[in-house]
């Protein structure tokens, strides 16, 4: 098993069994939170690995994992949001987590908010595979009196002080830089988020220049080492992540963007009480540049000309290609569905 679902077993579902004995009875809001946080980490393991073992982890009586299919697995998610997200609405007054949650501070309307943001996250991923229960269970979030996250103020945030893991990656180890594709979306269609989200290359100075993903050793080199040295002068990721820059120590797991994209796209599929797909993907925009500190994004959101840009790779040629799509921004009620599908994707 890889490592992150090797971390995911030994950290998070233990230490959730660990909170589970000391909080289900005793301080069943506190459980709650336990629950939502399970499924927001454990839902990516699944994503990733499909089936996980879950709902029989810790299960001494059997003498090898017992693995869900990963619709086992997301119909328990489901059910464990339900049900948390029903205690918390009933103890909304509680103060237990403010001396120690480091999202909200102990502001459970806001939990609330981002527990049905998640399920509607789960719902949207479920859409083409089950789209009659994605329709159910998206429709409870959208629906939800306490409703989903709708400003930067209410997204998902850990403040814990740490050093983030993508500043490790950027600056210690120099593993990770910007994708080619990010680079043909945001050069393209001259994102004013781009000089933020990442920095300028050294190899092309001035400007922003990714990597093609998945490339194999080639040719050319002896080793992966010698490779890596002649890609690690591509655009870094942007100063928030510069271990020379006061990096952020926040992390950031889910964003109002998101549920606003999320709706766009519940609209499109005529989920009830979704709204508006145009005006939901708009605001999704709005917030995203507000998120980020970015300007002119009216102008960004009129941009019906711009579309995303050819790749080039200053090193090596070879790996040269052409945009993959033709796609603008600005939103087009004549669009047919996947196009329309594709511009709310993109943005998200």
């Amino acid at each position: 098993m890889g490592l992150g679902h090797s971390f995911s077993e030994k950290g998070v579902m233990q230490n959730f069994n660990d909170i589970k004995k000391l909080t289900e009875d005793r301080f069943p809001t506190t459980y709650s939170v336990a629950q939502i946080l399970r499924v927001e980490t454990m839902h990516r393991v699944t994503d990733v690995y499909g089936p996980t073992v879950y709902s029989r982890y810790g299960d001494l009586s059997v003498s090898n994992p017992v693995f869900d299919s990963q619709e086992q697995v997301y119909n328990l998610f489901f059910e464990e949001l339900d049900a948390a997200i029903i205690q918390l609405v009933s103890d909304k007054n509680n103060d237990q987590l403010a001396n120690f949650d480091f999202a909200y501070s102990g502001n459970v309307s806001n939990w609330i908010r981002f527990a049905n943001t998640l399920r509607l996250r789960l719902a949207m991923r479920i859409a083409n595979v089950n789209p009659q229960k994605a329709k159910l269970e998206g429709e409870k979030s959208i629906n939800h009196p306490e409703g989903l996250l709708i400003s930067n103020s209410q997204n998902f945030i850990v403040n814990g002080g740490a050093t983030h893991p993508l500043t490790v990656f950027n600056s210690s180890w120099n593993d990770t830089r910007m994708n080619a594709s990010m680079e043909s979306f945001l050069v393209g269609y001259n994102d004013p988020r781009g000089d933020i989200l990442f920095q300028n290359s050294e190899v092309t100075p001035g400007k922003l220049k990714g990597i093609r993903s998945g490339m194999p050793l080639l040719n050319q080199y002896s080793d992966e080492i010698s490779q890596k040295e002649d890609y690690t002068p591509f655009s870094k990721l942007g100063k928030m992540f510069d271990a020379d820059e006061n990096p952020t120590t926040s992390i950031t797991l889910m964003t109002a963007a998101e549920a606003y994209f999320l709706q766009a796209e519940a609209a499109l599929r005529g989920w009830s009480g979704a709204g508006d797909a145009q005006s939901n993907y708009e605001t999704g925009i709005q917030i995203s540049f507000e998120q980020a500190n970015a300007p002119n994004s009216n102008e960004y959101i009129l941009n019906d000309t711009s579309t995303p840009s050819d790749y080039i790779d200053p090193v090596n040629p070879n790996h040269n290609i052409t945009k993959q799509t033709s796609l603008t921004v600005a939103w087009d009620a004549g669009d047919d569905q996947e196009t329309k599908l594709e511009k709310i994707i993109t943005q998200k």
